[in-house]
């Protein structure tokens, strides 16, 4: 079963044996920057206001294909053309 977790170069061996990785498992790390961090930080915040709507009956259900065909058009308008 894959896991999730979340931690620093520092304490990475730390955070991995208290999830009970152990050495015989592959692990795979993403190493973000500031700014990568920042991003996932505010999708997250984003991901969680929208769950709180849709708990407090704010909010319908959400069209996952034109939410991610919008996202598409908006990334390719914002890259220059090659």
């Amino acid at each position: 079963m894959s896991k999730t977790i979340e931690s620093t170069v520092e304490k990475l061996p730390q955070d991995l044996a208290m999830a009970g990785v152990v050495s015989n498992q592959h692990v795979f790390v993403t190493v973000l920057d500031e700014d990568e961090l920042a991003k996932l930080e505010a999708l997250r915040a984003d991901l969680q206001v929208g769950l709180n709507d849709l708990d407090a009956g704010r909010a319908g259900p959400l069209d996952i294909e034109t939410f991610i065909a919008e996202l598409h058009e908006k990334h390719a308008a914002k890259s220059p053309a090659a």
